[in-house]
């Protein structure tokens, strides 16, 4: 989907809801259920799993650049510290992302 997306456009911009977030992790490891991040994510729970470390290397294999990225909570609020994606994985709950194919 992102390459058709980049395809069209000269700049993406893509909303995801973390499912490598620490609560979804314990969710899935204690109730052997994939968490449903909010009602309006529920039917991609179902088929796409993703994270922002994901997203980068997908981004990575399709020979685009991440333009810019902000990890966000749950309340939509920016993480306030700077850290690698790897850390945000845990610790945001979505992330949105501007994409560009070079």
């Amino acid at each position: 989907m992102v390459d058709e997306l980049l395809r069209i456009g000269d700049k993406v911009i893509i909303s995801i809801p973390n499912f490598a977030f620490w609560r979804n992790r314990l969710q899935l490891l204690f109730r052997s259920r994939m968490p449903v991040c909010c009602a309006a994510y529920e039917c991609a729970t179902r088929r796409t799993f993703t994270s922002p470390a994901r997203l980068c290397q997908a981004v990575q294999e399709l020979e685009a650049r991440v333009e810019t990225a902000v990890a966000l909570s749950g309340q939509g609020d920016k993480i306030a510290f700077s850290a690698p994606w790897w850390v945000w994985n845990i610790v945001a709950e979505q992330a949105v992302f501007v994409l560009r194919r070079p």
